[in-house]
């Protein structure tokens, strides 16, 4: 998929930053706001205050914002048997433009299979340790930011709170879990902390329009 890497445009306006233009006036954070495809942020991190909301085309499409499922498959004579697959990660990637600066970001739900969970589901939030999985009621939650050249500017992974699923949704293909690209949306609502001045809270519901298969 191609895809602008300026279509959404981030204003910063008394410190904090602002989605500007789009579809909507902006929304603060504080639960999930629903079923109609949205990206919302608000909080404080890195030393940036975050308040940003985007709903319309741009979301509904898969666009400037997007949904990557992550699925881990065994190879059979050499190829993933997706039959055996399993869900791992879900990924919400999107654009901004900062102050002037074209940034990408991605929130990584990790260590956790959303697409086995019932809507309404809480998951908490706990620090990553990367050779010490996540319990099955617990997941790891980062947030990156990244040029558009690729240049790593910020990865960080949140020390405690908690994610309410409260979407999950397309019909897997033939003989496995696996969803067609491009198919099925996620939701969800999370209040993440990071230090004792940090955090964010996100709502979303998003079009996924990438998978990822990871061979074992």
């Amino acid at each position: 998929m191609t895809r602008s890497a300026s279509v959404l445009f981030v204003c910063v306006v008394h410190g904090a930053l602002i989605a500007c233009g789009g579809d909507s006036e902006h929304e603060p954070a504080g639960k999930w706001n629903g079923e109609r495809p949205h990206f919302s942020i608000q909080g404080y991190l890195n030393g940036e205050e975050l308040a940003l909301s985007i709903e319309g085309d741009d979301v509904a499409d898969g666009t400037s914002i997007w949904c990557e499922r992550e699925y881990r498959a065994p190879l059979v004579d050499g190829e993933p048997d997706l039959s055996q697959a399993v869900h791992a990660e879900t990924t919400i990637g999107g654009y901004a433009t900062v102050e002037g600066e074209e940034r990408s970001f991605e929130l990584e739900l990790l260590g956790h299979a959303l697409q086995n969970d019932e809507p309404g589901t809480a998951v908490r939030i706990v620090p990553r340790v990367d050779d010490m999985e996540p319990e099955s009621d617990q997941m790891w939650l980062e947030w990156e930011w990244t040029t558009i050249d690729g240049e790593d500017l910020l990865e960080a992974a949140a020390q405690e709170g908690s994610f309410v699923l409260h979407q999950f949704s397309g019909m897997p293909g033939e003989g496995g879990i696996v969803i067609p690209e491009g198919e099925g949306y996620v939701g969800g609502y999370a209040e993440a902390r990071w230090s004792v001045d940090e955090r964010l809270s996100i709502s979303f519901t998003v079009l996924c329009t990438e998978n990822e298969v990871e061979e074992f």
